[in-house]
């Protein structure tokens, strides 16, 4: 008799685990395997200010303190990571974030890229968002592609900041990628491997 691989529905344990957690930040370390750029005095950076869970999370406008609560207008600043998601059949973006600014000009933004599209915003708040707030990104259209920048990204007009708490928290980020031959229920399929080959030519700047 011939049996079927076997599947573990919680991901651990098992030879044949329907994923694998490409990214998974808490914020603990800083900055991981993040790379952070920022064109001002402050930019993303680790903060104790305010949390999803845990004692950290980042913020848009850090000065190295830990604890600041606001942003500078003209801000400019990203957190970037090369991953790779070959051999994957789909996989999905979650995190939490805490956002306000001022609505329709300064701008929280995940964004990714590939040789093969360039630059590609998968993500775009403004505004309040009136509390912690999960998104859940699908990015199965990247599944395969051996290098993926994924940029987490904020940026500020010239004029005009909101009172009180303002700018972005992002905490809990996990890049959750299935490997081919098993969908997100666990169900076992006939999916060959994915084998695309990108080659990154450019980094986040």
């Amino acid at each position: 008799k011939c049996r079927g691989p076997e599947i573990d529905r919680g991901g651990l344990g098992s030879a044949f685990a329907q994923y694998t957690d490409v990214i998974t930040t808490t914020f603990s370390s800083w900055p991981g395997n993040w790379t952070v750029w920022t064109d001002g005095a402050t930019g993303l950076g680790q903060s104790t200010a305010k949390t999803h869970v845990g004692s950290f999370a980042a913020f848009c406008s850090e000065d190295g303190t830990g604890t600041r609560r606001t942003y500078p207008n003209s801000l400019n600043t990203t957190m970037a990571q090369i991953v790779s998601l070959s051999g994957y059949n789909d996989a999905n973006l979650n995190f939490w974030y805490w956002l306000n600014t001022e609505s329709n000009y300064d701008f929280f933004q995940v964004k990714v890229y590939t040789t093969a599209n360039g630059w590609v915003t998968v993500f775009s708040a403004s505004g309040n968002s009136s509390g912690w707030q999960n998104p859940n990104i699908s990015m199965g259209a990247y599944a395969g592609v051996a290098s993926l920048v994924v940029s987490f990204e904020f940026h500020s007009d010239s004029s005009g900041i909101n009172s009180g708490d303002a700018g972005v928290w992002v905490d809990d980020v996990y890049l959750r990628a299935y490997h081919a031959g098993f969908s997100k229920t666990g169900t076992a399929t006939l999916n060959g491997n994915v084998t695309n080959s990108i080659t990154l030519a450019g980094n986040s700047t």
